[in-house]
């Protein structure tokens, strides 16, 4: 499965571009699913309601029907359980969105609002993107990719790019930090170049050595 998590301070616009990235993914037969992270305070169903009182008794899970939409409740012990129900249940071209939750190693998606004047909520290193209005703007060259918040047509090769690198017709394996190098650096280029057809499907670069 491609597992993203968008994180961003409330207000910058993390449920808009979600919502939109579905569409998009869905509008291509993509099977999405959508994980909302909440304080941890927050229940899903109150107490005194029954599907609290069924988990309290001990049941392991609890379902909600009603009006054709069905609501899941299980007791985990960390969001690390749910990755790997969602992994062991998912096929390789599922998609996974976080939103609010973050983990090594899944790719972080920064949404940000110049108008809430916050500072980032994640660090550059950890960030494998950036939709912020403001960082297209500004000066100087931008070392991760970025777009107008939130634009999910625009993001959507991004989100699912994949690297191959060939030598002599041999393929060479590359770690994700290479690939995230290499998708940055290409993805850059790209983006500044004026009629490229919007949305790109496929990019091919070949290097030749010079013959002497």
């Amino acid at each position: 499965m491609k597992i993203f998590s968008i994180v961003g301070w409330s207000g910058s616009g993390k449920t808009t571009l979600i919502t939109r990235l579905i569409e998009d993914f869905a509008a291509r037969k993509k099977r999405v699913i959508a994980v909302k992270s909440t304080h941890a305070d927050y229940a899903v169903q109150p107490e005194g309601k029954d599907t609290a009182r069924f988990l309290r008794a001990g049941a392991r899970e609890a379902y909600l029907l009603a009006g054709g939409e069905l609501l899941r409740m299980t007791r985990i012990a960390s969001p690390d359980d749910l990755l790997a129900d969602l992994e062991a249940q998912l096929l390789p071209a599922d998609v996974v969105l976080l939103e609010g939750l973050t983990r090594p190693g899944i790719p972080v998606i920064e949404v940000q609002d110049p108008r809430l004047e916050k500072e980032p909520k994640t660090r550059p290193a950890d960030q494998a993107a950036v939709i912020s209005a403001a960082a297209q703007a500004g000066p100087g060259p931008v070392s991760i990719p970025t777009t107008s918040p939130p634009s999910a047509r625009l993001w959507r090769p991004t989100m699912e790019n994949k690297i191959e690198l060939k030598v002599n017709d041999r393929v060479i394996a590359l770690n994700p930090f290479v690939m995230k190098i290499i998708s940055n650096v290409v993805l850059g280029v790209v983006q500044a170049l004026d009629k490229i057809p919007a949305p790109w499907e496929k990019i091919e670069i070949t290097l030749c050595a010079e013959k002497k």
